[in-house]
């Protein structure tokens, strides 16, 4: 792990954003990529930079090592543990200021990738306990979220979530019930709900995908809706894969206009 102790946490500084690890290659490509856009003579293509899109606790496990550490220290070294995400945190805004600095542009919205994020392995007390408070404030830090995004369980964690401020859209991955997502955030805040690939599309016959994408309709009646079926890599067979994509799509845009 990059950090163990309070002697490593004391040790730490923010990278630099042209030199430290890998941000020599990122700008190379970054050079790279705008001069072959040019080359090629799209001139409305904008290549973007990376932006800071990993949570707090994912931060932090990267920094710890294998991600059970992080969870123990949350319960067995808490006063370490919110040292090491205030860390994540304040990392995250000294990113998104260089980068800003570096486009010539305002910070802007900023994006919360939580993959981490889910029951069971967050409870929502500890969720509540350190994490929500970094979230909130990285919110109120760039003006907004564009996204808060968990593919994982965020059923129980949803009423938490909801007290972030100036969330754009909310994300949720299959395993979630809509009904506690509905219950916490209403119709006021857009929906991007993701269904199992494999189950609900790839493997899936059309009378399948059909009750699925009327069972998230119902469910979501009245919010905003975005229906996702998330990237994957080639489970069956490409070119089998690829056609149960284009029936899903069929489906779902036949089911839209019913």
């Amino acid at each position: 792990p990059i950090v163990s102790t309070d002697d490593d946490l004391d040790r730490l500084q923010m990278p630099d954003f042209y030199r430290s690890g890998a941000m020599p290659l990122a700008h190379r490509m970054y050079a790279e990529a705008r001069e072959l856009v040019q080359q090629l003579g799209f001139a409305d293509w904008r290549v973007s930079f990376p932006a800071p899109v990993r949570g707090v606790l994912g931060l932090a496990q990267v920094m710890r090592g294998p991600h059970e550490n992080v969870l123990v220290d949350m319960l067995e070294r808490p006063d370490f543990a919110r040292r090491l995400f205030r860390f994540a945190a304040d990392f995250r805004k000294h990113y998104a200021r260089e980068r800003a600095r570096f486009l010539g542009e305002p910070v802007g919205k900023g994006h919360i990738g939580n993959d981490e994020v889910t029951i069971p392995i967050i409870s929502p007390r500890l969720y509540e306990e350190f994490l929500l408070p970094l979230e909130i404030e990285i919110s109120e830090f760039h003006g907004g979220l564009s996204c808060w995004h968990s593919c994982g369980d965020t059923g129980k964690l949803a009423p938490l979530i909801r007290k972030i401020p100036d969330v754009a859209q909310f994300y949720t991955g299959p395993w979630t019930d809509l009904g506690a997502v509905m219950s916490a955030f209403g119709t006021d805040t857009p929906l991007d709900v993701a269904i199992h690939v494999v189950d609900d599309m790839l493997a899936a016959t059309p009378e399948q995908m059909e009750a699925k994408i009327r069972k998230v309709m119902a469910a979501c009646d009245g919010a905003a809706l975005k229906l996702r079926a998330g990237s994957t890599d080639s489970v069956f067979e490409l070119q089998a894969d690829m056609a149960k994509a284009r029936l899903w799509c069929e489906v779902a845009r036949r089911v839209a206009r019913s």
